[in-house]
């Protein structure tokens, strides 16, 4: 904020940017904490609706055409009698041959309510062709496998802002340009192989040189440290970027995200690159570079979940090295 000419005031947290307090030391800290807490509750919120939807309970706000909400139990879908014949009324046509868009425009000859209308929802700007069905929902519900008795959720989710996706797709171009060049080294990623990563690595069949292996306790990471040459790091939002601090610590080739929350905290760090977050070619183009420079293993890791008691130890002692160099400064 000071570098910005911007005074930030936090009264619950004693913060003030204009004063020189031990306060504003560590700030950064509660906001690693901070951050550490909002990533808990969202993996706690998304394991639970996944299990739920493992369940076979239904999660949307809106029942799928043809079917309502369970008035005893929200969570259950129930025929709508009045839809349903509409629904059955499209698969028998299209068993007899006819195409969607020819189903389409036989129910808007006969003013059969588009599904919307018949939901009572607000579209917004309503166009000429408002009312009218079109050959798109009519193959969206004859794929549909709800209409078959199996409830269909979780086909999109959201990527993570960890970034990487990036790495996988950076580690594709490089097995596609030369197989042999991944031989030697690995790079692992905190997390399940069920999570998107893990599935993105397997569609790419990177098994081999991708491992995803959970989640890691604080003093196995930092064995993991110890025996890496390179930390990548392509976050896209970091409160802190504690990560960015302990491979630092550990002297390690440092890849990162080229945003300001990376450029701050290495400011005096020399032994790192900057990378545009999006740019996979370019993050393939670094990784090669560490590779031809030194033919040992590569790790990617994440922040730590599930610490030990005993790794609080090594955590306060960077927390204390940091503050001695504020100090310093």
């Amino acid at each position: 904020f000071p570098e910005h000419n911007v005074r930030y005031i936090a009264i619950l947290d004693d913060i003030d940017t204009y004063l020189d307090s031990v306060s504003n030391d560590f700030a950064p800290f509660k906001a690693v904490f901070n951050d550490q807490y909002a990533k808990d509750t969202s993996k706690k919120v998304r394991r639970t609706l996944k299990n739920r939807k493992e369940q076979g309970l239904f999660l949307g706000w809106k029942a799928v055409y043809g079917y309502k909400l369970d008035e005893k139990d929200r969570y259950k879908l129930v025929i709508d009698e009045e839809a349903a014949k509409v629904v059955r009324r499209i698969f028998k046509m299209a068993y007899d041959g006819m195409s969607c868009k020819i189903i389409a425009d036989t129910l808007s000859k006969e003013g059969v309510p588009i599904p919307s209308v018949y939901a009572n929802l607000n579209r917004g700007r309503k166009s000429s062709a408002y009312g009218l069905w079109n050959s798109r929902t009519i193959d969206e519900m004859l794929n549909n496998e709800t209409y078959i008795g199996n409830v269909v959720q979780n086909r999109t989710t959201t990527v993570s802002y960890k970034n990487h996706k990036v790495i996988v797709n950076a580690m594709k171009i490089l097995k596609e340009k030369n197989p042999y060049l991944l031989e030697n080294f690995e790079v692992i990623f905190t997390c399940d192989e069920s999570s998107f990563i893990g599935k993105l690595v397997k569609k790419y069949k990177l098994e081999d040189v991708v491992l995803c292996i959970g989640t890691v306790a604080y003093d196995k990471m930092m064995e993991y440290y110890k025996n890496s040459d390179v930390l990548l790091f392509p976050s896209k939002i970091e409160t802190y970027g504690m990560p960015l601090i302990e491979a630092a610590k550990f002297g390690l080739k440092i890849l990162a995200a080229d945003l300001s929350y990376a450029n701050e905290v290495l400011e005096k760090y020399n032994n790192k690159v900057f990378i545009g977050p999006n740019d996979k070619k370019e993050w393939a183009k670094q990784i090669e570079k560490c590779i031809m420079t030194k033919d040992k293993v590569i790790k990617n890791n994440r922040i730590l979940q599930n610490e030990k008691e005993n790794s609080w130890s090594i955590f306060f002692e960077i927390v204390s090295s940091i503050l001695s160099n504020t100090k310093e400064k």
